[in-house]
């Protein structure tokens, strides 16, 4: 193909020539006027022509800046400047109304850029503007002629939206319906055919404006009944586009469900099962079979729920607390059979599992909620939030896949199926809708429905937690009115009242008829002890039970306002003597003396502390705080008694131990030589060992295997005995004391070490574990042989060896960890034990109550004794030959 080329030696078209000759010869322009000038004297014929010469250049001159400046305007005109809009600018009725304007317009122009010309200049102005005009106005044309089309496209598609609005506005007229539908459809046939559509462009027009009507026309109804909206896009599925109808369904189903969980929770109020209370119904199915005695056969799960028994103690001990009081570890375990109970806590545990896993951003469905139950919360979400194809081996805790070998071998995907599978009844036993929800849910898509239902079902769940908060929140408040009442001692209050309340669980009962019971009878058992203690009869108290701490308590109370000051102290002396406890205001007494900075105050406190140590020495120290009261006791007999000093100036120095001029003058002293030599010769290795002697016909152990074991304990005994001798403002026989308590808090022989009690070693058993019940630590052996039995091993040569988890777990109060060696008796060869070992040793209320009776016999021989030497010295008096 061959592309126009300019051609300068082709003669434009007429209707393009101007007529106006720009480009005149030298001669034709100044040489003719200057040869003319020259020969004006030849005559005037040659003057004439010069002149009109002349005038014919400047006729042209004029009619070029005419047509010059008509260019410009006319391009304005039609196409605008910055101030100004031109024609071609217009667009659709403002073109088409505006084409008169502008052709009137272009002819003004025409004629204000010619009005001030000559005739002659007019013509050639007239000629050279004649095909520009031409040209402007067939552009005009031709802009208006697009903006018609345009307008007429425009007009059309406006006449069918139209149609479109009216028929949604008349969905609840299927005539009106129609008939605007149709309308609109007309519209675009005669758009099609005036624009020249082919048969698949029109069609495809008309199914986009019926899928746009349909869509609009469910948006319109959903405004007030999202129900019949989704109900409506399912009977015209067919005259939906694909992209429509998903978007429509989609965004229907999520208005639909708010819908659908208050028909589900109104329907509930007919058939009153709770969506929670069905969960766990189908937990304690799936789990156990109902069967209260079932048993796990790789765990120690078992109950309805199958807690294992550390999530039980833990529920109980959260949720019912007042199931712990008095009871035994062995004894709360065993509450796991009670029917009731165990659907109380798998209830009160799936409620926790509720947030536990809200607060992860899980969905707490049925199937996610049993995923919480079977693997504890944080397992399930390590599970949920794990995409599909990881394998549960890798997230699941070994010791869970140890006792659910079928777990072996099944990723996430699996898991969450057989999650849903377990707990299908437990949506279909919960979830009832009425006649018209139930009816839309069956024509829905299978994927929508499941949806609906299973977001109807978390609805409900929300529901129900919601309630039992209210709930709790009004049993809360029911309880602490009785409480009120109960602490104001509101004689009309009854047991029948508190039973008899149909808000109150039986949990809540049980709290406030105990409270009820301990509010009124410790007054009376206050008083009937007070008139016993006041005849002169025996007190027989558990000094170890709170009972007796709150009977002790109130009968001071009682004493204090009965007798006069001068008969308190005797008195005290006495209940201490006979209870083995000191009123717990005696002991905030004594308390504010020892920690105040008065002499006197001081003395008669650490005075005090010192008598009631003398009666019972364990008395103080069964009251929280009292072993730092029985501490500044001793330390205050040593002060007076060993030392020598007055009570006045013991108390002084215990002042002054706590005195930042004090303190300043001990770092002094600390610094001198002679402290310095003092300290490193007590700290010697000798000395160190001797703080472990066995007697006179034992050697003293060695201080570790190693001479760097040795130097190292040597060290840290020199710092503690430092600080000690700090501590004690210089005192070095209080300061050796001191030391050697607290370096034996951190070392020590040991039965359970390699080479037994002939070293020292640090932190062994003996010194991290408490003594047991009998007095000494072989429940730690014996639990040892339990656990290598566990493990299948027996054998009787075992050692424990400390690491740095048993530093940790000594500095952060836990049971330390160790790691066990044994010799098996099979082939006698030392093995690690596959695991650390720690023991638990047994409670504070177990040691108590052996260490009670083990006092309760020691204080009845005191008092056997003390009775009999009253008797002998009454004996004496009487005697004739001691009289005489």
């Amino acid at each position: 193909m061959r592309v126009s080329e300019y051609e300068r030696d082709k003669e434009a078209r007429p209707s393009h020539r101007q007529d106006i000759d720009i480009h005149v010869s030298a001669e034709a322009f100044g040489a003719g006027i200057g040869r003319g000038l020259v020969h004006l004297g030849a005559g005037m014929e040659e003057i004439a022509q010069a002149s009109a010469r002349m005038q014919a250049l400047e006729d042209e001159s004029k009619a070029r800046e005419a047509r010059n400046a008509y260019i410009r305007s006319k391009d304005i005109l039609l196409y605008g400047d910055t101030d100004t809009s031109g024609y071609t600018v217009s667009e659709g009725r403002s073109a088409i109304d505006g084409f008169a304007a502008y052709k009137k317009g272009l002819m003004n122009l025409k004629r204000q850029h010619g009005a001030n010309l000559t005739p002659a200049q007019r013509k050639l102005f007239e000629q050279a503007v004649e095909p520009l005009e031409i040209d402007a106005t067939k552009t005009a044309l031709i802009h208006k002629g697009t903006a018609l089309k345009s307008y007429i496209v425009e007009q059309a598609k406006a006449g069918a939206e139209n149609f479109k609005t009216q028929a949604v506005r008349a969905h609840n007229n299927p005539q009106l319906w129609q008939k605007y539908t149709k309308a609109g459809l007309s519209e675009l046939d005669t758009l099609s055919q005036r624009l020249g559509w082919s048969e698949q462009m029109r069609f495809s027009a008309e199914r986009e404006f019926l899928s746009n009507t349909h869509k609009l026309t469910a948006l319109e109804i959903s405004s007030h009944d999202p129900v019949a909206a989704l109900d409506y896009v399912v009977r015209n599925r067919h005259a939906f586009s694909p992209s429509d109808h998903i978007t429509l369904m989609g965004d229907l189903a999520k208005t639909v469900v708010p819908i659908a969980t208050r028909d589900a929770i109104e329907q509930r109020k007919h058939n009153p099962v709770s969506s929670i209370e069905a969960i766990v119904k189908q937990i304690i199915k799936v789990e156990s079979g109902a069967k209260t005695d079932s048993k796990a056969q790789n765990s120690d799960a078992s109950s309805a729920g199958q807690f294992t028994d550390t999530i039980w103690l833990a529920i109980i001990g959260r949720h019912r607390p007042d199931l712990t009081e008095g009871r035994s570890k062995a004894q709360i375990l065993s509450l796991k059979t009670n029917a009731a109970l165990s659907r109380e806590m798998t209830r009160r545990y799936a409620e926790d599992n509720i947030a536990a896993l809200r607060a992860s951003g899980i969905v707490p469905t049925g199937a996610n909620l049993y995923a919480a139950h079977f693997l504890g919360p944080a397992g399930a979400k390590a599970v949920l939030l794990s995409s599909d194809e990881r394998m549960l081996s890798d997230i699941v805790p070994q010791a869970v896949m140890e006792a659910n070998s079928f777990l072996n071998g099944k990723d996430v995907s699996w898991f969450k199926l057989w999650m849903q599978g377990k707990m299908a009844d437990s949506m279909t036993n919960t979830m009832r809708f009425s006649k018209d929800i139930e009816n839309l849910l069956s024509q829905l898509p299978h994927n929508y429905a499941s949806r609906i239902r299973e977001s109807a079902a978390v609805g409900m769940i929300n529901f129900d937690t919601q309630q039992a908060a209210a709930s709790s929140a009004q049993k809360t408040n029911l309880k602490e009115h009785y409480q009120l009442r109960l602490a104001q001692k509101d004689m009309t209050l009854s047991r029948d009242e508190i039973l008899c309340d149909p808000i109150l669980d039986d949990g809540d009962k049980a709290q406030l008829l105990t409270a009820w019971q301990t509010k009124f009878n410790d007054d009376l058992s206050i008083a009937q002890a007070l008139s016993s203690f006041s005849q002169g009869e025996r007190l027989f108290l558990d000094p170890y039970s709170a009972a007796s701490h709150k009977l002790v308590d109130g009968l001071w109370d009682r004493i204090t306002t009965t007798l006069e000051h001068e008969q308190l102290a005797p008195t005290l002396m006495r209940l201490v003597l006979e209870t083995g406890l000191v009123p717990q205001a005696v002991m905030h007494t004594i308390r504010a003396g020892l920690e105040s900075t008065n002499q006197d105050s001081m003395a008669q406190a650490a005075t005090m502390a010192l008598q009631l140590y003398d009666i019972d020495p364990a008395a103080l120290g069964r009251r929280d705080g009292g072993n730092k009261i029985r501490n500044d006791a001793v330390t205050f007999s040593h002060l007076t008694k060993t030392i020598g000093l007055s009570q006045q100036k013991a108390a002084q120095r215990m002042i002054d131990r706590r005195n930042p001029d004090g303190r300043a003058a001990r770092k002094a002293l600390m610094e001198t030589k002679a402290t310095k030599d003092w300290i490193a010769s007590s700290a010697s290795k000798n000395n160190v060992r001797d703080i472990f002697d066995k007697g006179w016909f034992a050697f003293d152990p060695e201080l570790g295997r190693t001479p760097l074991q040795s130097a190292v304990m040597v060290g840290e005994y020199r710092s503690i005995l430092e600080e000690s001798l700090y501590e004690s403002a210089g005192d070095k026989g209080e300061a050796l004391a001191l030391a050697d308590d607290r370096f034996k808090r951190i070392y020590g022989v040991s039965q359970f070490m390699k080479d037994g009690t002939d070293y020292v070693y640090r932190l062994p058993p003996e010194v991290t574990y408490p003594l047991g019940t009998d007095g000494s630590h072989t429940y730690i052996r014996d639990q040892i042989i339990e656990a290598l039995k566990e493990e299948g091993i027996k054998t009787e040569r075992f050692y424990l060896m400390p690491d740095t988890k048993t530093e940790e777990d000594f500095h952060a109060g836990r049971p330390a960890r160790y790691k066990l060696w044994y010799m098996s008796n099979e082939d006698g060869v030392m093995q690690e034990f596959p695991r650390y070992f720690f023991a638990t040793p047994p409670t504070k209320e177990e040691i108590e109550a052996v260490k009670g009776q083990h006092l309760e016999k020691e204080r009845d021989k005191k008092m056997e004794w003390e009775v009999e030497r009253r008797r002998i010295i009454k004996e004496m008096h009487n005697n004739p030959i001691l009289v005489r």
